[in-house]
């Protein structure tokens, strides 16, 4: 079987990116103004409770009371919406990234995806914190037994070296759930459970090639560094379609859509 290169899974992204740019960018834009509001509203809430107490305006046992416990309720409310919003908007944009990359009609209208019935955007969302939360705990359980290393006098070198095998590791097993996301999409009504086995079967022997391809984008770090983040709008896109259509591959799609392509072609020659 024919196998792709990461170049040319980035050579698919470019062009099917063409003309598109505006929807997904537009997207991106529209989701940061929306969820910005209850994270905002949260914020100022929380801010307007410190300088209240710190110029006297509330005694400093004010948010220990009743008032106190409602403004903590409200700003975890308010936050609890802005997280919750931002994944479902987060469904939208990886729709409108499926569509991209199997060339199929997308709108901004996409973007609200996860609030169409029969989306199931709990278990998205479910998925998408579980993923999260299993990350961040490994870092900081890698992180910790550095620290300790350190401190128990362990030679620097051993410690990096172990750092690296670590985390090597760790990306080694969480990119078997890297498609998770996509099928939780595509396929609402499987189980959370069955979406994390069907990533597994999909990423078979795939997960070498999907971390060069992830390391392939390094260096597009340096152009968000230098335009102050702006050209991750441009970049952000790029990476996540290029992800797409890996995941498209994984399901015997690319190769066929391919042959398909050949074959339009050869007959057009014949004509």
């Amino acid at each position: 079987m024919k196998k792709l290169r990461s170049r040319d899974y980035k050579a698919m992204a470019r062009k099917r990116l063409i003309g598109r740019y505006g929807t997904v960018i537009g997207a991106s834009f529209l989701t940061a103004l929306i969820v910005m509001i209850p994270a905002m509203a949260a914020y100022m809430m929380f801010l307007m409770s410190v300088i209240g107490i710190r110029t006297g305006v509330y005694s400093p046992d004010a948010l220990t009371g009743a008032g106190g416990a409602a403004v903590a309720v409200a700003v975890a409310f308010l936050a609890i919406v802005a997280v919750i919003s931002l994944l479902i908007f987060v469904m939208g944009e990886y729709r409108i990234g499926l569509n991209i990359a199997r060339e199929k009609p997308c709108s901004i209208k996409d973007l609200f995806f996860g609030f169409k019935r029969g989306s199931r955007p709990g278990r998205f969302v479910v998925s998408y914190i579980f993923l999260t939360v299993i990350g961040l705990a490994v870092t900081e359980l890698i992180n910790f037994a550095s620290d300790r290393a350190y401190y128990a006098g362990i030679s620097l070198l051993f410690i990096i070296a172990g750092i690296v095998l670590a985390y090597f590791i760790y990306y080694y097993v969480m990119f078997g759930f890297a498609f998770v996301c996509y099928i939780r999409i595509e396929e609402p009504e499987t189980g959370i459970i069955s979406a994390f086995k069907e990533s597994l079967k999909l990423m078979k022997k795939r997960r070498l090639r999907f971390l060069l391809i992830s390391l392939s984008f390094i260096p597009w770090v340096i152009p968000i560094y230098m335009s102050l983040g702006i050209a991750v709008f441009w970049i952000a896109p790029y990476m996540m379609l290029t992800s797409i259509l890996f995941y498209i591959d994984a399901r015997g799609e690319l190769i066929k859509e391919d042959k398909e392509e050949e074959v339009i072609t050869d007959e057009m020659s014949v004509l």
